[in-house]
């Protein structure tokens, strides 16, 4: 068994590929108040990604920062 090794690294916005098939949805209202919390505080939060550079966790996210001009997450 291979085992996992998590890291941080600063990465592009635009360099993460959104996965195509995530079933999870959010609406316009809760995709809005997203934005709006990035803005007031900041982005403090973690996307996951596999190795590929694909968003397993945090796809709403990564757009909300596309949206908002954020070009750089860690």
């Amino acid at each position: 068994m291979t085992k996992l090794i998590w890291r941080s690294e600063k990465r592009s916005v635009k360099s993460l590929k959104a996965w195509t098939i995530n079933p999870r949805k959010i609406t316009n209202e809760a995709f809005r108040k997203l934005k709006d919390r990035i803005k007031q505080r900041g982005f403090h939060d973690v996307i996951k990604i596999d190795t590929d550079g694909t968003v397993l966790s945090g796809n709403q996210r990564k757009k909300a920062l596309t949206e908002l001009g954020i070009t750089e997450v860690t």
